[in-house]
């Protein structure tokens, strides 16, 4: 069975556009922002770049990524996500899914915590198969292998502000059962590894298992076995499978027998099967839930690593919503990550300074696999629901966390993910994947309804002061302020991706025209749009920007406007702006777009103390999008 990170570093180093191309793709890229007579100056700008200090930035790149295989990885973090200093789930690093599971659960007052159990079990399982790497992996249409590297961040990791720049605190683990040939293969002590060359290996076998009792050998050395022994051993020389009494493992001056490992396995499998387990350390096996502002602990795993059962789980929830019943709603610290960084940081280190059991507290939620907001509010309809998860009151949330399950009072259902460490394309499938598990369970746990003696979840209580609660009332105050400003409308088309393919449409082609559409419709003016493509083909990778505002879209926006214009000519200005962002979406996905490589010769110059090359303050640069200036984002239509 493939392991779901087994192919990470076989994976192509991230490739380095040509500064041709680059260049070529930003000029076309611009043309539909400007004026003439400003296209005519930056073009100029472009050609004194590409000549000049463009080319030397571009080979001092050319350096960095022929000695990292990704050269792009921490540079992104830092300049996209850990810079900046507004607050998270208004600046854009948050975003939220409703579970849509209404069809098998409609909204029902006295279903949540029974509800949530199942959901959670769920959740646990996919945490599961990424810790014991049996997550499938992931492939491009064209069958290339993904990088599965991000999923490493789902569970377990956090963001933690900085008074200048944040970082990203990642405590998951992989842990996995190992199959005998493994399992075998590193019961081999260091003494039996080192025996020299010129041991007969019928010695070897003699000398490991003389003082056990005599058993033959039925083993079956398979290909499986020497592919599997290849894996953990990269320097094997040579591998015969002519002989099966006898068959050699050459690494350097050490030789083994494939037989000698079968047959020690034969005397000692029962004690290395179960305990032989490849680990990357401890990973931690703990959730944080909020309800009314209180915080709880609990461990949701047994004493034999194995994931509580649904009622177990709802055993342990049902007991933090009693404990707060009677308690009342207090203003939460969670609160404080929605203030802006520099301010939540500075709130944070004076925490930290308080009491050392604050300290433990946040050690605590910034390692839990994930939190779980148990919440007083009910949410009746998609809308709704994906509302109050992308924000609701404050109190319920943890901004910072990659992973917030929330759980509506009425037993509805949402979650909120700090993409900083994930792109969303890996959030989406693992909602979906749950809404698929929840969907053909019919809402039921089926499994035991027996609940094990279990220790009462621990309650977490920040010691705060005068300074931490005004502080809070700040946050509380701004936070309404920020949330009334933000509009979420969500409509379903009477179509769907299929029907558009009936038709040889691309549904991500047919989004974007219809974005640019509707916006030139209203504005009379071309929006610069931001899409993401996947570059997930190369070792490490995450996006790369699709400039889906093309000259090609603006050409048959205007004949939509324009009466004058015959329908059948309309019909080949769509196809050709649908062919032209189709090329775009194809070169980003294989790293050949412009704005990363324009991001990394820009830092290029930061570090190097050069100054700020004219192309970066030339106008058009912002008008066409650059340093974030993207009227739409469009993020998630590129994975149609």
């Amino acid at each position: 069975m493939q392991r779901t990170f087994q192919f990470e570093e076989d994976l192509p180093s991230l490739p380095v556009p040509s500064l041709q191309h680059t260049l070529t793709r930003y000029i076309e890229s611009v043309k539909p922002h400007v004026s003439l007579a400003e296209l005519e100056r930056t073009t100029n700008i472009v050609k004194e770049f590409g000549n000049g200090i463009g080319k030397t930035l571009h080979e001092t790149l050319l350096k960095k990524a022929s000695t990292e295989k990704n050269w792009l990885e921490n540079w992104w973090e830092n300049s996209a996500y850990l810079s900046a200093r507004g607050s998270k789930p208004f600046g854009g690093a948050n975003v939220a899914f409703a579970i849509l599971v209404m069809n098998v659960w409609p909204p029902k007052k006295g279903t949540q915590v029974e509800r949530c159990a199942l959901i959670l079990w769920n959740v646990l399982k996919y945490w599961q198969s990424i810790h014991e790497e049996t997550l499938p992996l992931e492939t491009s249409r064209d069958k290339s292998i993904f990088s599965m590297h991000q999923y490493r961040s789902m569970f377990s990791s956090s963001v933690v502000p900085g008074i200048e720049m944040d970082t990203i605190t990642r405590h998951f683990k992989t842990g996995r059962k190992m199959d005998q040939d493994e399992a075998c293969l590193r019961s081999q002590t260091k003494e039996d590894r080192a025996l020299p060359r010129s041991h007969s290996l019928l010695n070897v076998v003699g000398s490991k298992i003389k003082a056990r009792p005599s058993q033959p050998f039925t083993g079956k050395v398979t290909k499986a076995s020497v592919a599997t022994f290849e894996r953990l051993s990269p320097s094997v020389e040579s591998v015969s499978l002519c002989d099966m009494t006898e068959v050699p493992l050459l690494l350097g001056d050490q030789s083994f027998c494939y037989q000698c490992l079968y047959t020690a396995y034969s005397h000692w499998g029962a004690d290395i099967d179960a305990e032989y387990r490849e680990k990357e350390g401890n990973c931690p096996d703990h959730i944080i839930v909020l309800r009314k502002g209180h915080f709880y602990r609990f461990t949701v795993t047994d004493d034999d690593g194995n994931i509580l059962s649904a009622p177990e789980l709802q055993r342990q929830l049902q007991y933090i919503k009693d404990t707060c019943e009677n308690k009342p709603t207090i203003p939460s610290v969670g609160i404080l990550t929605a203030l802006d960084r520099t301010p939540w940081a500075q709130a944070r280190i004076h925490l930290r300074k308080l009491n050392r059991h604050n300290i433990s507290i946040f050690n605590d939620i910034e390692s839990s696999l994930l939190i779980l907001s148990l919440e007083e509010i009910s949410a009746d309809t998609r809308q709704a629901a994906c509302e109050k998860s992308l924000f609701g009151n404050g109190h319920g949330r943890w901004f910072d966390k990659c992973y917030t399950l929330i759980s509506f009072e009425n037993g509805t259902f949402g979650v909120n993910f700090d993409h900083s460490v994930m792109d969303g394309i890996c959030l989406v499938n693992h909602v979906s994947h749950t809404t698929e598990q929840i969907i053909s369970q019919d809402g039921i746990w089926k499994g035991s309804t027996n609940v094990r003696e279990l220790p009462d979840p621990q309650e977490l209580m920040f010691i705060v002061d005068d300074d931490i609660t005004k502080t809070i009332s700040k946050a509380e105050e701004q936070y309404r302020n920020d949330a009334d400003n933000v509009e979420l409308t969500i409509k379903v088309t009477p179509f769907d991706r299929d029907v558009l393919k009936t038709k040889q449409i691309h549904p991500d082609a047919f989004m974007q025209l219809a974005l640019h559409y509707t916006y030139y419709k209203m504005y009379n003016r071309p929006a610069p749009t931001y899409e993401t493509a996947t570059t997930r083909k190369f070792y490490h990778g995450r996006t790369e920007t699709v400039r889906t505002c093309t000259i090609e879209a603006i050409q048959w926006c205007k004949a939509m406007l324009d009466d004058n214009i015959k329908p059948s000519d309309r019909l080949q200005l769509f196809k050709k702006a649908s062919d032209k962002q189709m090329q775009l979406m194809n070169e980003c996905v294989n790293n050949d777009g412009c704005d990363r490589h324009l991001l990394g010769l820009q830092l290029i110059a930061s570090e190097s103390k050069i100054p700020l090359p004219e192309l970066y303050k030339d106008p058009s640069y912002i008008k066409s999008g650059g340093n974030g200036n993207f009227i739409l984002s469009t993020s998630l239509t590129g994975y149609l």
